[in-house]
């Protein structure tokens, strides 16, 4: 019998984030940038979004929430060592995380990115694999 799969998880680490803002900001240290272009890049995958909630850190940094009606998405920053981690939850099988990864390390300027994803089962186990991506 095959156990039914309720969710995928993805949880990434960008480093070597050096794209800016036009204000010069790097974008990982504009809180409201962030979001958007990560609500953006959800938009692209299909998600449903129905709450964002962004706090800028002095003298940098920052942090975005993002609740999607298939689960939710985060960010938190530090600009000064140029990385950001990332998570992705989703019970919708169809929407492409791997996309997602691509579309966020690109748009930060990320010269690398390593991540886990992790698929969740009926039964609470969970099966995860871990990948490596450099050069964005």
């Amino acid at each position: 019998m095959e156990k039914k799969l309720y969710g995928i998880h993805w949880i990434a680490s960008f480093s070597g984030c050096r794209r800016r803002v036009d204000s010069g900001k790097l974008v990982i240290d504009d809180a409201e940038f962030l979001c958007g272009l990560i609500c953006d890049g959800l938009v692209d995958i299909g998600a449903n979004i129905f709450s964002k909630s962004v706090k800028q850190f002095y003298p940098q940094g920052a942090t975005v929430l993002i609740g999607i009606t298939e689960s939710h998405a985060s960010a938190h920053s530090w600009p000064e060592d140029g990385f950001m981690e990332f998570d992705f939850n989703t019970c919708n099988l169809d929407m492409d995380g791997n996309f997602l990864l691509d579309y966020i390390g690109k748009n930060i300027g990320a010269s690398g990115c390593s991540f886990m994803k992790i698929m969740r089962y009926e039964d609470g186990s969970e099966i995860s694999e871990k990948k490596d991506i450099f050069c964005y």
